[in-house]
């Protein structure tokens, strides 16, 4: 049965994979476009700091708590029933509803009477402008990411990963179509383009969630509160801890903008270009592991701890063989990446600078948030939820400290929210695999230890010699700050210095035969069984 569990972990991440490369594909493509027509300007960097705003509620009642209250609890009760099941799914769809519209409108006229007060600065008053334009994203992106945890449960994992890509399309076909206007008028009708993505990305969905429910009910749906009561109870407690430790994951991400604001007017962009590039790994490997492992890990917890222990065992190893080599890679090519993406158009040689000085440290915690990710599905199948949640509000206490310290203490840039923010994964994820080791023998994760010492061990070698060739013995290059404008020039030091790094990483490992590197090649090619 582990066997079977283990299989179906590997072949969902690679479908989940496979579906998420096309999405941060346009992603990468929609950021490209608007640092190009938008450069890092305060405009621009008003609109991703509304973004976040409006987004705050988005973790909880979308990505994170609810999906990690709900797929245990439909989960469990799927196992008796599939139609309660189905029926269990309808109830919290309709609660969600009400509960985001009230959020929206509230927020809306909190929002509102802030702007008719007259109190604000004028940057800040487009801030918030551009927040009550896209509040109302909160609806559909909360119910796509809803519906998104329900088809991951029937074994539907590669339209949920592409779905992004319909809401980028929207983005990048409203930053063309508005290029040519003033920059404060694009970003106010950009805003609307986005409205109108989020919106389709959440209708593309729909009809696979009607085709897995509809051979579930026995009989016609009706409205009940008292089943509307049973079934927000059974997921009440989860998600209430949930909420708090999701929260303080959201407030922290607004904080890190506020910061940046307060430090430059342009440090939102920075961060914002630094950290599309940083996640496209942690999405790939990362959130596509995470995804694939909430439920076989809940049904090998309800067999069994020894299987419990072995799939978790065999995820955290899997985890490290695939965000580590990423780390040491995105190190290495950080100003080639920055270079290659966005240094054309507005986004000028400062820019690139300080994008790479953040996204250096934002991968710094690309490996912990990662852990974090398979870290978290381990407690909450245990119902152990009070222990992330107190992870998440202690790394919110640090992260802000930190921040403060950084920014008025040792007058740091921007990048310095980076660093506050990779400090404060590091210890949440050191936190919780601490209080995870109290419930389970050492002995038991011995392979994750021994995987993840050759794992390193071998990465941290072939970085360093990709290092040496490419940028030590090549006397065009001074140092990895290296940023020409020609595309040729910006594409071949990207290849050459990604090229070099997986050749030297991959031989390395078929020598001393390190499966959890290895294994990286299967995503790679993975085209069939889609």
């Amino acid at each position: 049965m582990i066997a079977a569990d283990k299989k179906v972990i590997e072949r969902s991440s690679q479908i989940f994979f496979s579906g998420t490369i096309l999405s941060r594909i346009t992603g990468l493509f929609r950021d490209i476009l608007t640092a190009y027509v938008f450069g890092s300007s305060a405009a621009i960097a008003a609109l991703m700091v509304a973004f976040r705003f409006s987004s705050l509620f988005r973790r909880i009642f979308g990505e994170g708590a609810l999906h990690a209250a709900f797929v245990p609890a439909y989960e469990k009760i799927r196992l008796k029933s599939d139609a309660d099941a189905a029926r269990f799914f309808v109830d919290l769809s309709t609660l969600l509803a009400f509960t985001l519209l009230s959020i929206i409108l509230i927020s809306e006229i909190a929002l509102g009477g802030l702007l008719s007060a007259h109190l604000l600065k004028a940057d800040n008053t487009q801030i918030i402008f551009l927040t009550m334009v896209l509040l109302p994203t909160l609806f559909f992106i909360c119910n796509a990411a809803f519906c998104s945890s329900l088809l991951q449960c029937h074994d539907v994992f590669f339209l949920p990963a592409v779905s992004p890509a319909v809401f980028n399309l929207f983005w990048i076909i409203g930053v063309w179509y508005l290029k040519n206007r003033p920059i404060d008028q694009a970003v106010h009708y950009l805003s609307i383009w986005i409205l109108v993505g989020v919106s389709a990305q959440l209708i593309v969905l729909l009809p696979q969630v009607y085709d897995c429910l509809k051979s579930d009910f026995t009989e016609q749906l009706s409205f009940s509160l008292t089943r509307l009561k049973k079934s927000f109870r059974s997921v009440a407690k989860p998600l209430g801890l949930g909420i708090i430790g999701v929260s303080t994951t959201q407030i922290n991400s607004a904080l890190d903008s506020i910061f940046a604001r307060m430090i430059s007017l342009e440090g939102p962009a920075y961060l914002w270009y630094a950290i599309r590039i940083q996640q496209v790994p942690l999405a790939l490997f990362g959130v596509a592991m995470a995804g694939a492992l909430l439920p076989p890990l809940t049904r090998a917890f309800s067999r069994s701890r020894g299987e419990y222990s072995e799939l978790l065992n065999y995820s955290l190893a899997r985890a490290v063989g695939l965000l580590t080599p990423c780390l040491v890679a995105l190190m290495l090519t950080a100003a080639a990446c920055v270079n290659l993406l966005y240094g054309r158009g507005e986004f000028n040689l400062i820019s690139a600078h300080q994008t790479t000085y953040c996204l250096w440290a934002y991968t710094l915690g690309l490996l912990p948030q990662g852990l974090i990710l398979i870290l978290g599905p381990a407690f909450y199948v245990q119902n152990r939820y009070y222990r992330t949640t107190r992870a998440s509000v202690l790394a919110l206490f640090l992260n802000v400290f930190l921040n403060i310290f950084f920014a008025f203490i040792m007058k740091l840039p921007t990048w310095s929210v980076a660093i506050a923010t990779t400090i404060s994964s590091w210890f949440q994820a050191i936190y919780l695999f601490h209080y995870l080791l109290k419930g389970i023998e050492l002995k038991r994760f011995k392979t994750f230890i021994f995987s993840s010492i050759q794992v390193v061990v071998l990465t941290v070698i072939s970085g360093y010699f990709t290092y040496y060739l490419t940028v030590h013995l090549n006397p065009g290059i001074e140092s990895l700050l290296y940023f020409p404008r020609g595309i040729k020039l910006q594409l071949s030091t990207f290849i050459v210095q990604t090229a070099t790094f997986l050749i030297i990483l991959f031989g390395l490992a078929a020598i001393f035969r390190v499966r959890e590197i290895l294994a990286l090649m299967r995503y790679l090619p993975f085209v069939k069984g889609r």
